[in-house]
């Protein structure tokens, strides 16, 4: 079985990207992650409020809708996913996860 990283930012070249993964590994005992990382931007030194915890909640509705748009596709909905929203900066994040004992392939 493997575990397949799909990044998202929940456009429709990245609903082609994860039809792609699907295709590629197949949707019978697979894994595939979708993956949204978030992170505030930078802001001035007297910005004294953070926005985090909004951006993640965002994260997680854009993450679940992605996921039941492709299971309203009939060549996607057999597929396992699952969400994972992280903060950070995509190229870290995808790190973390490669550096985990079982690491997804990255899409």
């Amino acid at each position: 079985m493997a575990k397949v990283l799909v990044p998202t930012d929940f456009s429709s070249n990245s609903l082609n990207a994860a039809r792609y993964a699907v295709h590629l590994y197949g949707a019978e005992g697979n894994e595939f992650i979708v993956l949204n990382s978030f992170m505030m931007p930078r802001g001035a030194a007297s910005t004294m409020w953070s926005i985090d915890d909004l951006l993640a909640k965002e994260s997680k509705e854009g993450v679940d809708g992605f996921i039941a748009r492709m299971r309203e596709e009939p060549e996607l909905a057999p597929a396992l996913l699952s969400a994972a929203i992280e903060h950070g900066d995509l190229p870290n994040v995808v790190d973390r996860f490669a550096n985990d004992a079982e690491p997804p392939a990255l899409v």
